[in-house]
Formats: structure tokens, C-alpha cells, sequence
């Protein structure tokens, strides 16, 4: 089942949260339990919402790109995105917007696959707007231990994850930033992912609602992030 159409509460709900944010190694880990000792390539922060236990055939929201840039020096990104995560990150699908390496404000798609191909990361030819821009991203399980990803300015197919199993008791939906240089640097990064949803094993979507709880990995880690249960929604602050 892949869901589309407008956010339940409506668009003037989703300006709200948008306005609230407003006022306020290369891509490939999974975030973690352990903090990391600096925002580097090697020791990646993170800045999101995590919401665990449940079976987990999806995952679905609306990404708002409020401020996002790093600087072209090394191997050093910055990321708007939601992760799908099975039982202790082994497998795992993320989908989103990069900035970094010289490469301003492009959706990727990236996905682990311990028992069928590991890591690997892809750059559709799709170009996000940028700054102010709200879009919607989904990963979806299509059966078979296949996944559709959808991104992109139009909601676009955007490539198929294959030799993923999906989690049938303790799946992960994670929201938010992922980001590898520490303050002082000249990376921006403000921005929210709202109303977020996991897929059931019977195809049903669901608010990650009062399951969720934000968290800001990294010792070094200076982007800071709130979550609303009440609309699903993560957001995140630093510098801009």
C-alpha cells in the first residue's frame, strides 16, 4: 500500500509547524545508542525523533528543508531525512536530502543489507528546491523483501531497495539530521520532518504519536531537537 495524498490535519497545520521551525564517511549509518565522541566522518551526530518496538513495513512523512549547507571541504554532509531500521540496525533504508561534497540539496536514497549486497548509497537525478521547501518522502514494503522509496519535488519513485526483510516485531522509524562536522565549521541546519508514520504488517499506517521521543546523539553534537506528539512531528535547530 503506498499512501499519498495531504496531511491529515490539513496544510494550514503543516505552515504551522513550519513557521514554528522558522522562529525557532559518506551517508550510511544508521543512528545509534552510543554518542559519538565528535561530529566527524568517522563519529556521526544526529539530531531526531526514535520510535521502536513495533512491526515495520514502512515509513512516511513530510520533510521541511528550512536551512541546509555545508561547506565543500573533505567527506563532510549534512542530511534532512527518515530511516526504516530492523532489530539492531543490521538492516536498514534511509531516504532524504543531502547537502555536502559539493552537492547542495539532492535527494538520496541509501540502504544495508548485511546478507545481500551491504551498503550502498544513491543519487537520483532529483534536485530538491532548497531552503523553504516541504516535501514528501516514503519507504515502503512491497513484499518479496523489497522496498519502494519515494522522494523527490513530485513524489517520486525513486528506486527499489531488494534483499531487505522487513521487521516483524522490533522495527525503528527514525526522523531528523545526520551531520559530520562540529561547530565553528559553517554548516547550517534547521529543519522538521512532520507527521510521521510507520506501516503495520497489514498494510495500515500509523502516527508514531506518544512512541516517539527525540534524542540528540554526539558529545559534540550542537543541532538540538524537539518532538510533538501530538502532530508527529520532529524539528531541529542549529545554525544558520
Amino acid at each position: 500500500m503506498v499512501k499519498r495524498g495531504h496531511p491529515p490535519f490539513g496544510i494550514a497545520a503543516v505552515a504551522a509547524a513550519i513557521l514554528a521551525v522558522a522562529g525557532t564517511v559518506l551517508v550510511g549509518s544508521a543512528p545509534g545508542a552510543s554518542a559519538a565522541v565528535s561530529c566527524d566522518t568517522t563519529n556521526h551526530c544526529y539530531a531526531e525523533s526514535v520510535s521502536s518496538g513495533a512491526a515495520n513495513y514502512g515509513v512516511y512523512g513530510y520533510v521541511y528543508i528550512g536551512c541546509s549547507y555545508m561547506p565543500d571541504s573533505g567527506s563532510n554532509f549534512v542530511t534532512s531525512e527518515m530511516w526504516d531500521t530492523g532489530s539492531a540496525n543490521a538492516y536498514w533504508t534511509e531516504v532524504g536530502v543531502f547537502s555536502g561534497l559539493g552537492d547542495y540539496h539532492s535527494w538520496f536514497w541509501a540502504d544495508s543489507r548485511p546478507n545481500g549486497g551491504g551498503f550502498n548509497l544513491h543519487f537520483p537525478n532529483l534536485t530538491a528546491a532548497g531552503t523553504g521547501g516541504t516535501y514528501t518522502i516514503e519507504i515502503n514494503y512491497i513484499g518479496s523483501n523489497d522496498w519502494d522509496i519515494y522522494e523527490g519535488n513530485s513524489f517520486t519513485d525513486a528506486g527499489e531497495s531488494t534483499a531487505q526483510p522487513p521487521s516483524t516485531s522490533s522495527g525503528t522509524t527514525i526522523a531528523g539530521s545526520e551531520y559530520t562536522a562540529n561547530s565553528g565549521f559553517g554548516m547550517r541546519d534547521i529543519g522538521n520532518v512532520a507527521y510521521e508514520e510507520y506501516q503495520n504488517t497489514g498494510g495500515t499506517w500509523h502516527y508514531v504519536g506518544g512512541t516517539a521521543a527525540n534524542e540528540d546523539i554526539g558529545t559534540s553534537h550542537y543541532v538540538t531537537s524537539t518532538y510533538d506528539s501530538g502532530t508527529s512531528t520532529i524539528d531541529w535547530t542549529g545554525p544558520c
